[in-house]
């Protein structure tokens, strides 16, 4: 069922790719330069049109970079941001949900809380004594339980 599913959107994408060149109405990607359908195009906040193939390489580069903003990749500088719509176009569940990990791990960085401690070991972080007051750390993450002793201070 599946397979006659993705066969039938691929012939769907070649009839609206044929009639769009047909009446020449296809848009150029500002990053590979190819021609498509307007409905096979994303956009930044400044409007520079992308190719949905182009925009969900260029994220899976900036998730794999450690970064979560992406910005457009238009020529000119622009560093306008893709809009949360346009980007659950182009991105998979997978690099949306790496994405909001490194959203959510960029904000607690330039929160800065006092006493928050991550665990080496996985994503599990808390708010826990100075190391001088309490050595061990606890991690509470059901799938990690490790137990760190601090040994050294600086």
């Amino acid at each position: 069922m599946q397979a006659q599913m993705d066969a039938d959107a691929r012939l769907a994408a070649q009839i609206n790719e044929k009639e769009h060149q047909e009446s020449n109405m296809l848009m150029e990607c500002g990053c590979c330069f190819g021609e498509y359908p307007f409905n096979s195009m994303t956009h930044c906040n400044d409007l520079h049109f992308f190719c949905l193939d182009c925009a969900r390489r260029n994220a899976e580069t900036e998730v794999g970079n450690g970064r979560h903003k992406l910005s457009c990749m238009d020529g000119s500088g622009c560093k306008a941001l893709f809009p949360r719509g346009q980007m659950l176009r182009f991105l998979d569940d997978k690099t949306l949900s790496a994405l909001a990990k490194i959203e959510q791990q960029d904000a607690l960085r330039i929160a800065e809380i006092d006493g928050l401690v991550k665990c080496p070991f996985c994503d599990y972080g808390a708010i826990c004594a100075p190391a001088e007051v309490d050595k061990e750390f606890k991690c509470q993450n059901p799938d990690c339980k490790s137990h760190i002793v601090y040994t050294a201070f600086s």
